[in-house]
């Protein structure tokens, strides 16, 4: 039975935007007796195309944490999120984890616009330890996220950054007398790093 569940996840996989695959395979879970999938299919559904309201969206997290991760990541759909690649782009990544290329690993898709992985994140620690590594990530819908911390202090204009900076927080900076000199005109430093999706969350 286990291996019937992991073919017809794979064939929605192979499939995201075919809604009689999904309909069908959640039939057939309803016919087996596998109720708790076939609930969190049809949330699932609900929650991609006009969201949750707060039972539901309850109901679809308890439903989540007793169901196999590596089946939800075949099953759902999700953006991706924190996408840093060696050459920064000037947008939010577009692509969406269920367009991206299955691999052996169904908690790993590969990326075709920047070539990295992206990960699969079903919890708050996994989440962490992704964000630690710089993880491209794709995080399981539903997920309770903590609420977004106030606005970030403005990162002080006379601070020189090193190349690479992507996650060190603003340094402390003493009051000076100094006046503010700024930047050639042709030297106009690199830019303060970006706020990652952790910080975010998180909060620091």
């Amino acid at each position: 039975m286990a291996d019937d569940l992991s073919r017809w996840a794979r064939r929605v996989a192979e499939a995201p935007d075919d809604a009689s695959v999904r309909s069908v395979f959640r039939d057939w879970l309803l016919e087996q007796g596998h109720t708790a999938e076939a609930d969190w299919m049809g949330l699932e559904q609900r929650h991609h195309d006009v969201g949750l309201n707060p039972s539901d969206l309850l109901r679809f997290r308890d439903l989540s944490d007793a169901i196999d991760a590596a089946w939800k990541a075949e099953i759902a759909r999700a953006p991706v999120e924190d996408c840093t690649p060696a050459v920064p782009l000037a947008f939010e990544c577009p692509r969406r984890w269920e367009a991206m290329a299955l691999t052996d690993d169904p908690l790993v898709r590969a990326c075709s616009a920047c070539e990295r992985s992206v990960y699969w994140v079903d919890d708050r620690d996994q989440a962490i330890e992704h964000a630690r590594l710089g993880h491209c990530v794709a995080i399981v819908p539903g997920l309770q996220r903590p609420p977004a911390p106030g606005a970030a202090r403005p990162w002080p204009p006379d601070v020189r950054y090193p190349p690479g900076t992507v996650m060190a927080p603003p340094p402390h900076l003493e009051p000076t007398d100094r006046p503010h000199r700024p930047s050639p005109p042709d030297d106009p430093g690199p830019e303060p790093p970006k706020r990652p999706w952790w910080r975010r969350w998180f909060g620091g």
